[in-house]
């Protein structure tokens, strides 16, 4: 790393090295985002016009409010497959680059 400047060994040294903690918490915070229920079933109920309604409280809303369990089943294995596309695509750039 002769004359490399402070940049360069951030972008080509540090950077590299992070890659795998920072896909762990991107993945981690992604579907914890999806995981937001309880504060909104507490506290709007879906809000104003469904202002605050995530895809998981629209999941439990039409399992147990409207009673249509096919449709509820059908978004979670779509929320499921999302969410399972999302982490093995960073998982295989995360792995690619650190061969």
């Amino acid at each position: 790393m002769d004359g490399a400047g402070p940049v360069r060994t951030f972008w080509s040294v540090v950077l590299p090295l992070l890659r795998p903690v920072t896909f762990y918490l991107v993945v981690l915070t992604v579907t914890g985002s999806f995981q937001v229920f309880g504060s909104i079933y507490i506290m709007t109920q879906g809000g104003p016009v469904g202002t605050t309604s995530t895809v998981v409280y629209q999941i439990f809303q039409n399992a147990f409010s409207y009673s249509d369990f096919g449709y509820s089943s059908a978004m979670s294995v779509v929320l499921f497959v999302l969410i399972l596309a999302f982490s093995v695509v960073g998982a295989r750039l995360v792995n690619g680059r650190q061969s």
